[in-house]
Formats: C-alpha cells, sequence, structure tokens
C-alpha cells in the first residue's frame, strides 16, 4: 500500500500524560420531557449505542431488551437509592459507557467524555501542562511507559516499567486509564504525589512531582566519534520525519561511517511518521509494516522514495520505553537492513487503533487491527528482543547501550 492510499492513525502506547484529540465541544446533559419530568438527553443514548457497536462490530445491534434493561436499571437505580441527592445522572451514564467499553477487555479501547476528548486534541499540539510521562496499562497494571527526557518526571527519577499504586493516596486499582491521566494531569506550579512500585524493590515509594508546561521535544543530533552520528529520536510527532530529513545532508555528505537511531523511552505517535523516517533507510518496494485487521488480507506499506541512507550503518538503541511507532521503524530497519538492535525488549505495542467520534463531541479510542514487522513478528507478543541486551543503569552517567552501538558501528567500518 502506498502513502498516497494510507488514512491516519495513532500508535501511541498509551496516553502521554495531557495527551488528546477532538475538538470544541458543549453538550447538554439532561432534557425535559412532554410530562415535565427531568430525564437524561437522547444523546447519552445515541453515544451508548455507537460506542457499543465500535467495540463490539456487529451486522445488527443488540436487541431492544438489552437496551430496555439498561434504561429500567437506570431508572431503578434513581427511584430506589438510598441516596438519591449522591447520584449524578451524567456520571451513571457515562460510566456505563466506560464499563461497556472496558469490558472488550483490551487496554488500548477507551472511552472519551466530551471534556476528555477535548484535552486531548488540545494537549497533542506537543505543548501542555503535566509531569511529561506517558503511562499505559500493562498486565492490569497502571504503569510508566516512559518519562520524557528533561521532563519534571524523569527529573523525579520516575522509571519505565514503574507501576503506580496510588494518585495523591487514591488507589488505581479500579482506575480507567483516562481517569488516572486526568488525575495526574494539572496547572503549572501544582504537585502530585504518585506512589510508586518498582521491581526488584521490597517496598513502595512516593515521588512528589511538580508540574510544568510540557513541550515534547522531537529529536536531537551529536557527534559522540567522528564519523557517527547518533540520533535521538524521542517520538513521531508530525514534523518528525520533516526534521529527520533536515539531518540527511549532513549524514550522507559528510563521510559518515554509521548511525546510531536512539529510540529509547520513544513511546510512539504518528503511524505515517514512522512510516517515512523508514523509508529513508529502504529501498523502493520494501515492506516497513504490515497491518493486520479483522476480516482483512494483510496489508504491507511499500517504500515509494529513493532511500537515501540505505547505504548507511545504522545501530538501533530500544529499551522498555520503546513501544508502538518505535517498534515499527526498529523491526523495519532490522528485517529489511540487518540492523543491530541494542539495549532491551521493547514494550510490545503493536495494536492499531482508530478514533471514531461519537455524539455530543465525545469520542472511542478502539482497537481495530495490529502491526507485523516485515518478517511477520507481530509487535504487541511481548515485543521485540534486542540482538545485544545491555540493561541500562540509572545509577552510573556511563551510557554501556550507546557505547556499544559505537564499537559496533566501528567493526564494521
Amino acid at each position: 500500500m502506498s502513502r498516497r492510499a494510507r488514512t491516519r492513525k495513532i500508535s501511541s502506547a498509551a496516553l502521554l500524560v495531557l495527551l488528546g484529540f477532538v475538538a470544541g465541544i458543549s453538550l447538554s446533559f439532561r432534557a425535559v420531557s412532554g410530562e415535565g419530568e427531568s430525564r437524561p438527553d437522547r444523546i447519552f443514548t445515541n453515544a451508548y449505542w455507537a460506542a457499543y457497536r465500535a467495540a463490539y462490530p456487529a451486522p445488527e445491534p443488540p436487541d431492544s431488551v438489552l437496551r430496555d434493561l439498561f434504561w429500567e436499571t437506570h431508572e431503578t437505580l434513581l427511584s430506589k437509592y438510598i441516596a438519591p441527592g449522591e447520584l449524578d445522572e451524567e456520571d451513571l451514564l457515562y460510566g456505563a459507557i466506560r464499563g461497556m467499553v472496558a469490558a472488550a477487555g483490551d487496554p488500548h479501547t477507551s472511552f472519551f467524555t466530551p471534556v476528555e476528548a477535548q484535552q486531548f486534541l488540545e494537549d497533542a499540539s506537543g505543548h501542555f501542562d503535566g509531569i511529561g510521562a506517558e503511562i499505559g496499562i500493562r498486565n492490569g497494571l497502571l504503569t510508566v511507559v516512559s518519562p520524557l527526557a528533561g521532563s519534571p518526571a524523569s527529573r523525579s527519577g520516575l522509571l519505565s516499567g514503574d507501576i503506580i499504586v496510588a494518585i495523591d493516596g487514591e488507589d488505581t486499582a479500579m482506575m480507567t486509564l483516562e481517569e488516572a491521566v486526568s488525575k495526574i494531569r494539572g496547572l503549572s506550579g501544582t504537585e502530585v504525589r504518585l506512589e510508586i512500585f518498582r521491581e526488584g524493590e521490597a517496598d513502595t515509594r512516593e515521588v512528589r512531582i511538580v508540574r510544568e508546561r510540557i513541550d515534547i521535544p522531537t529529536l536531537a543530533v551529536s557527534t559522540p566519534e567522528e564519523g557517527i552520528i547518533h540520533i535521538e529520536l524521542y517520538s513521531f510527532s508530525e514534523d518528525a520525519p520533516q526534521l529527520f530529513r533536515e539531518q540527511i545532508e549532513q549524514i550522507v555528505t559528510q563521510g559518515t561511517k554509521g548511525l546510531v537511531l536512539d529510540m529509547r523511552n520513544n513511546p510512539g505517535g504518528f503511524l505515517d511518521a514512522s512510516i517515512e523516517i523508514a523509508e529513508l533507510f529502504l529501498e523502493r518496494g520494501e515492506i516497513s509494516v504490515i497491518e493486520r485487521q479483522r476480516d482483512q488480507a494483510d496489508v504491507g506499506y511499500q517504500a515509494e522514495g529513493t532511500g537515501p541512507l540505505r547505504d548507511v550503518p545504522v545501530v538501533v538503541l530500544l529499551n522498555g520505553g520503546s513501544a508502538s511507532a518505535a517498534e515499527i521503524l526498529a523491526g523495519a530497519l532490522r528485517d529489511n537492513r540487518g540492523a543491530l538492535l541494542v539495549g532491551e525488549t521493547t514494550f510490545g505495542k503493536g495494536t492499531v487503533q482508530e478514533f471514531p467520534p461519537l455524539t455530543g463531541g465525545a469520542a472511542l479510542k478502539v482497537t481495530t487491527g495490529e502491526w507485523l514487522t516485515p518478517n511477520e513478528v507481530s509487535l504487541r507478543d511481548g515485543g521485540l528482543e534486542p540482538d545485544i541486551e545491555i540493561v541500562d543503569d540509572p545509577e552510573t552517567n556511563a551510557d554501556e547501550a550507546l557505547e556499544r552501538a559505537i564499537e559496533a558501528l566501528l567493526e564494521g567500518a
């Protein structure tokens, strides 16, 4: 499939704290019936069944008995509950939608209220107030995917793989991902307390983080050794391919011995961005990634360009915070170019999400497929294993993985 034939998909591992989409929303939550009784607006019914059909595609919607049961339960709760003043119909109905979507059992399929959807759009601009960490659900637990370089989360010592046990003293066991994000996010200058469990430690620890204005970085370039270019690719933003292309002339024309592509703690981003960067390394017609959708034939995305970096030796650095689009690019370079993968096993998020809008400005992030490397290795089955395993040591200033990558490039020169 060519780039022109593609529809845009998001390939993020989780939710960047404060990341969002879908704009501009005002919503009336109640309406008055002909009898003068206040009841939920039809907008909730529409949103509920739209979300149902998106999460559980089927030729026909559920039997009307289920619809009747839904509203019967709702009305009985309102009329019988001991403290009716404590019930908020908006919360009840959004909770019903969340529960229905959660029943799909997929941590990457989730419902966004209009407010959450609006926040998602605002934060996708790459500027937001927060702690600067991407979080997700892994093995049923709220987990740090990766802290952004230079962010408050990174400076506080938060690490990829940390399990968030509580937020400001509130247990996260029953929280949805979106609820956790909304609690961690906040205004610049305010503090959030995270209770963290880290593998290998006997007790949890409390991490206090002061929120800041976050600018999501895209990449940084350095020359750690003569003839070796080190590109740290932090995220797959919309402008990542253009920023990457701006470095090509230097890489190609200045006698480069090799390129270290560093995607440690890169949580992903736009699928198109990863494919466009992959094409810089590939021959025309080579497959960058395979998309497998329900009830459809597999689709391979073919490189369209001339691959200006196709002859440049490359080593890829990865760790447990490398996810989704980062895994797609790493798989493309390994399977097509034989690129060496150095570091740790990646996060393993290889599913396709789409974002159909729902009634009233709500939205659903729903898993519709999965990604495979060109050699048909699933990216959701445990992640990519490195060819040379080197575990990051936060207690030392030495970067052993980078040193080993440079050594491998010089040995092949």
